[in-house]
């Protein structure tokens, strides 16, 4: 059930660099719409290059790049946000992720150096989230976690 309600819904690659995972997300889910985010519009426009050259054939209106001037612009809630930036970022936009999360959604925080997942866990163990996994590769670190049940 949670995984159609993602399949529905809206995804948010925020600090998207190169849009990599917006877009791979877009690749297999494709009636779902994308919010790629960063602060820097040189990684807006790789992400732009990605797009074109993976989806070819089509001009894709389920995308959308975005600086922080438009940040009203993105959606009250999303299905799926991935955030794969630095620990320091990734505690500062807590609150703003959280909420921008919706009920029942999957969060996905990645960036993270071996030993400082525990500061991060501890800090979005908050309003409602929870938890699912944690994995690790290398000296990186993955965290997923969800609203709700």
């Amino acid at each position: 059930v949670q995984n159609r309600r993602i399949l529905s819904g809206d995804c948010l690659d925020f600090g998207c660099g190169s849009g990599i995972l917006g877009l791979a997300f877009l690749k297999f889910f494709p009636t779902c719409h994308i919010d790629l985010y960063d602060i820097e519009q040189a990684a807006l426009d790789n992400a732009m290059q990605n797009l074109e050259h993976n989806f070819a054939d089509q001009q894709d209106r389920r995308v959308r790049y975005l600086l922080p001037k438009n940040r009203p612009k993105l959606r009250k809630k999303y299905s799926l946000i991935f955030a794969n930036i630095l620990k320091n970022v990734l505690i500062e936009q807590r609150d703003f992720l959280v909420e921008r999360l919706s009920h029942g959604g999957i969060l996905i925080l990645s960036g993270l150096l071996g030993g400082q997942e525990d500061e991060v866990i501890k800090e979005y163990s908050v309003n409602g989230l929870r938890l699912l996994e944690k994995k690790a590769k290398g000296d990186w670190v993955a965290l997923s976690f969800t609203k709700g049940n």
